[in-house]
């Protein structure tokens, strides 16, 4: 099944709150920020959702509107599994200011390329395997263990 955006960025807002977050979506045009989350620490999290089906894999964002050094912002992507299964994968900015292994920048610098540049994922078999733990329960469980300490 695929959706749409606004579609994508609700799906992604429950799943939030099944762990207990305080969750704003924007739905704002103009905002780049789909979704305003706080821990129960009052850690917040700047959350930006891309849908990606088995079709397309490839999602990004624009690298004027992700702030890698930004440790509170986020990437949600639902990824569509097949048919009736999707799972949330929570990718912080920060992974792709290391350049992480899978966690891609096109700077697009070269002469004739006219993308602007951005940041991006490709969801194929080995890169799942690999970002495993950057899936949302095991992820925000990390995050809230690491908070509590």
């Amino acid at each position: 099944m695929k959706f749409d955006h606004l579609e994508a960025v609700d799906i992604v807002a429950r799943e939030l709150e099944k762990y207990e977050l305080d969750v704003q979506v924007t739905h704002e045009r103009g905002m780049d920020i789909d979704i305003i989350a706080a821990l129960s620490n009052e850690t917040v999290l700047k959350v930006i959702v891309r849908y990606v089906s088995p079709t397309s894999q490839y999602t990004f964002v624009s690298q004027d509107n992700f702030d890698v050094n930004d440790n509170q912002l986020f990437l949600a992507v639902l990824y569509d599994t097949g048919p009736a299964t999707r799972e949330v994968y929570l990718l912080p900015a920060s992974t792709w200011g290391q350049r992480v292994e899978h966690f891609m920048t096109r700077d697009y610098d070269k002469l004739g390329q006219k993308s602007k540049p951005e940041y991006g994922i490709t969801f194929s078999g080995k890169t799942i395997e690999d970002i495993s733990s950057y899936r949302l329960p095991f992820y925000l469980n990390r995050m809230v263990r690491d908070a509590n300490k």
